[in-house]
């Protein structure tokens, strides 16, 4: 099952969410939200809903 990372790019840093879906999931995907901070969602809405809509509808790698 895929795994979607996202994080603002004035946010957390990324490097310890992927390790840890890492360990749990093989198809991890992972972005960083352009203009966003931890409340990526809130500060960068269309990007977040456009990214958001690309993963949902993606097929899984093989």
């Amino acid at each position: 099952m895929p795994v979607l990372i996202l994080n603002g790019e004035h946010g957390l840093p990324q490097g310890v969410l992927l390790d840890g879906a890492r360990q749990a999931a093989m198809d991890v995907r992972a972005d960083i939200v352009p203009a966003a901070a931890h409340t990526f969602a809130a500060d960068n809405p269309a990007w977040t809903a456009d990214r958001l809509a690309r993963f949902f509808t993606t097929t899984p790698a093989a």
